[in-house]
């Protein structure tokens, strides 16, 4: 695994475990808000034996028990040290899964790959997984996120996982829970 991945991962872990916890926290009567939860989060995108990480930005919109928008674009920095621009962009749909301070997602939806430097790439594809967002403050929480990939790829289907771990930013207002 890349060094940088290897202290980020447990560095998310116990800030989420650790953070200081208040009587305030809409976690603790009800559901997570419906309405955005956008954030930054280190993904490990796997193919086969291999793995490269990257930084993603993520943005869903909730919606308890409905359908909501899904949307993500990942950057992987170590073709930026190389001179090139390697993007990752995801757009779908997410069905939201509310429970006692946190939200399933099962999601899907297109994908690509790009790349610029050198020349241009472009695979198209697709995408479907799932993801937790996990409140740890009254507008913050965690997510995780672990969603397949398929990209078309000199016309042969190859698929790859990715993996990440990061920190989302909530809107809207949380509901009590019957």
């Amino acid at each position: 695994m890349n060094r940088r991945f290897n202290f980020a991962l447990p560095g998310f872990v116990a800030i989420a475990l650790f953070s200081p916890s208040s009587d305030s926290l809409a976690a603790q009567t009800g559901t997570l808000p419906d309405g955005p939860a956008a954030g930054a989060s280190v993904d490990r995108f796997i193919y086969e034996d291999a793995g490269i990480t990257a930084v993603s930005f993520r943005y869903s919109r909730l919606r308890a028990r409905q359908v909501g928008t899904e949307i993500g674009v990942s950057l992987f920095p170590d073709a930026l040290s190389a001179g090139s621009l390697y993007l990752a962009p995801d757009l779908g749909a997410a069905l939201s899964i509310p429970g006692s301070g946190f939200s399933g997602l099962l999601k899907a939806g297109v994908s690509a790959l790009t790349g610029l430097g050198g020349g241009f790439a472009f695979q198209p594809g697709y995408h479907f997984g799932g993801g937790m967002i996990v409140q740890t403050g009254k507008r913050s929480g965690v997510r995780l996120d672990v969603i397949r990939h398929y990209y078309l790829i000199d016309n042969e289907t190859e698929g790859l996982w990715s993996v990440g771990l990061g920190f989302t930013a909530l809107g809207g207002r949380a509901k009590a829970t019957p």
